[in-house]
């Protein structure tokens, strides 16, 4: 429906998330104008975009996502082995074109652990780059409508989507345990995004007019340096109250601690 709509309202998340923009926002044109309204946080909404924590929870989570697709990749072969068997050209054709846990914390780049996969497995830069699209076309091409129960292999697809595309503005976070509690082992690895522009970038680069306007986008001039971009128009009004406002309070106790109920305040 958002190709027949004169006005759009959602989340940032449906832009700034390429997962989600890429089903949700993919028809509007280059001609719409795009407006960040309440855009004093945009820097950490960008950020949150692009990074992913993956626990030993999502590993096994993403194992059960696994066998249940192997399942219902046996059944496509026997029912309608040809459209998997495109699906399968499909994934090659794609990729011809384009260990322990620690027991300190541990930071790298994407290459660097990139290059360090392709020593121990094999696997190249380019392969994890498409991880995303090629898990959701064959999600599609299984019939799979419920992509709830398929989270946990979608969030180890987006992490190595992510590490297989940006070489820079990233830090992978190895955390072996939780500080308030190392005695127990809970190994988190985190792939931490520090350019709040790698999010807003393809924004940029695919709408004519984007405004962005907060009633606190204060200081006006730090927004262009933290998300990289050069404002044809850039302007700062003074905010004045020129009627009386109601200025409401909310008491949940009274002085002698007990509930205040509205029967109370009649």
């Amino acid at each position: 429906m958002v190709q027949f709509a004169n006005v759009v309202v959602y989340s940032y998340q449906y832009l700034l998330d390429p997962k989600v923009a890429g089903i949700i926002s993919k028809e509007m044109q280059r001609e719409s104008v795009v407006v960040f309204d309440e855009a004093h946080n945009i820097d950490n909404v960008c950020i949150e975009a692009l990074s992913v924590s993956v626990r030993k929870q999502t590993i096994e989570g993403a194992t059960r996502n696994i066998n249940k697709m192997a399942q219902e990749i046996n059944r496509f072969k026997a029912t309608d082995a040809g459209r998997l068997r495109a699906e399968y050209n499909r994934v090659v054709d794609g990729l011809a074109q384009r260990g322990d846990l620690p027991n300190i914390i541990e930071k790298e780049g994407p290459l660097t652990f990139v290059n360090a996969v392709n020593s121990h497995v094999g696997i190249d830069q380019k392969m994890p780059k498409f991880c995303y699209d090629r898990l959701h076309s064959l999600m599609l091409t299984l019939e799979i409508t419920d992509t709830d129960e398929f989270l946990h292999i979608q969030m180890i697809c987006d992490f190595a989507t992510l590490v297989g595309t940006y070489t820079r503005g990233f830090s992978i976070i190895i955390e072996p345990y939780d500080e308030r509690m190392p005695h127990i082992p809970d190994p988190v690895l985190q792939l931490s995004c520090h350019d709040a522009s790698l999010a807003i970038k393809p924004i940029f680069d695919r709408f004519q007019s984007v405004v962005i306007t907060s009633g606190t986008l204060s200081p006006i001039d730090l927004y262009p340096r933290l998300l990289n971009f050069n404002p044809v128009v850039s302007r700062s009004f003074t905010m004045s109250l020129t009627r009386d406002c109601i200025c409401p309070m909310v008491l949940s106790r009274g002085s002698d601690q007990l509930p205040v109920l509205a029967q109370n305040l009649i």
